[in-house]
């Protein structure tokens, strides 16, 4: 008898993944075929297994969530599918697990060893422990970006569909060299500079990913002037809007303490808190609304730049529907203390499959194997630093 929470390797796949064709533009001769991806995850083959997983998590002080973890990513990539055949996963929770002990021994475990020493021997050096720890933050911000690039060449090269793995050329190092100059600079630029870093990340990370023998290719250099209208528009916003928010709630604030002090009678300062409280929510959903209403926009403005053998790609979720989203999978991380991330997963493959098209007629005959089978192990790094969502 099969476990119902298996993913499907074969059978029909939900409505939407067929092709379909995109309406003739003025003056074309053909029409441009349109395909999208599907997903047919569902809450309820999803709730058992994150449960079983949050429960062998807390069994095995968290040691398990190296299986987990590839549960879920078999259970996702399983569920979706493209042209009428379903995505797998390969990797194994063997290959993590011996990837984070790599890591712990050979990276993590300095790091504690020197930072106990400093703080223990040094303790009465204010100059040397600040410039330790300084370090110690700019070296983590490095491994955080070395370790993202990692780990998107580890889950490529075990994506497979129709039995093509992809995988990630390029130099890790020089990524990470290239993404924390982007964040040495970002003080210096006030955050303008952020649609330049954005085009060079992702260029960088696009035009080294293959599927097969065939390679990515990015086409947004020169081009960050498309993004620079949306983008002041959210800079804008994320100085603005906080204030237009805010103000209101300390001047009610600090009226409260100035009307109790005229009345004779001392405003306790707990009963103000609930609604700086308030004050403080409503900011955090005009910054994170902001975001979404531009990242929505990049989306779409950069997915076209963004081609395969001649396929080019087509996003088309608006800021609200993005909102909806970032706000749900965060409510619900939150209020699950982390143990609902595989719903949160779920929603976020479930619609990229709704918003993400791929147009043209892919040319899959003389598609062949990729020569690169990728590294040997897993994302230790990637999971010391939870870089990435899944």
């Amino acid at each position: 008898m099969s476990d119902p929470q298996d993913p499907p390797t074969s059978g029909p796949v939900p409505d939407g993944a067929a092709g379909t064709t995109a309406p003739e533009a003025d003056g074309a001769a053909t029409p441009v075929a349109e395909n999208r991806f599907s997903f047919d995850g569902d809450n309820a083959d999803i709730w058992p297994m994150t449960l079983r997983i949050a429960v062998l998590n807390l069994v095995t002080l968290f040691f398990y969530r190296f299986w987990g973890r590839t549960r879920v990513r078999q259970y996702l990539w399983g569920r979706t599918a493209f042209l009428g055949d379903r995505l797998t996963y390969t990797g194994t929770g063997k290959e993590m697990f011996i990837g984070f002990l790599i890591v712990f021994f050979l990276i993590l475990l300095p790091i504690f060893g020197a930072s106990f020493y400093v703080a223990y021997y040094w303790s009465d050096d204010e100059g040397v422990q600040n410039v330790f720890f300084y370090s110690l933050g700019a070296v983590t911000y490095f491994l955080f970006y070395l370790a993202s690039y990692r780990a998107l060449r580890y889950r490529l090269s075990r994506t497979n569909w129709r039995g093509i793995r992809g995988t990630q050329s390029g130099s890790a190092l020089a990524y990470a060299s290239k993404a924390f100059g982007w964040l040495l600079l970002t003080p210096f630029s006030l955050g303008l500079l952020y649609p330049l870093q954005s085009i060079s990340l992702t260029g960088t990370k696009l035009n080294n990913a293959w599927f097969g023998d065939r390679k990515f290719a990015f086409e947004g250099k020169g081009k960050s002037g498309m993004l620079y209208g949306p983008y002041m528009r959210a800079w804008l916003g994320y100085i603005f809007k906080p204030m237009a928010i805010f103000i209101p709630f300390m001047l009610l604030f600090f009226g409260a303490i100035f009307l109790s002090q005229q009345s004779g009678q001392e405003l306790a300062p707990n009963k103000m808190i609930p609604v700086m409280m308030i004050g403080s929510v409503l900011v955090a959903l005009g910054v994170l609304r902001t975001y979404a209403r531009y990242k929505a926009r990049e989306l779409a403005i950069m997915a076209p730049w963004i081609s395969y053998g001649g396929l080019h790609f087509r996003f088309d979720a608006d800021h609200n529907q993005l909102f909806r989203l970032m706000f749900g999978n965060m409510l619900i991380t939150f209020l699950t203390l982390g143990f609902g991330r595989p719903f949160a997963q779920k929603r976020a493959f479930r619609f990229i499959a709704q918003h993400l098209s791929v147009l043209g007629e892919p040319d899959l005959d003389h598609l062949d194997q990729s020569k690169d089978k990728g590294p040997g192990m897993g994302e230790g790094l990637a999971d010391a630093f939870d870089a990435g969502s899944i």
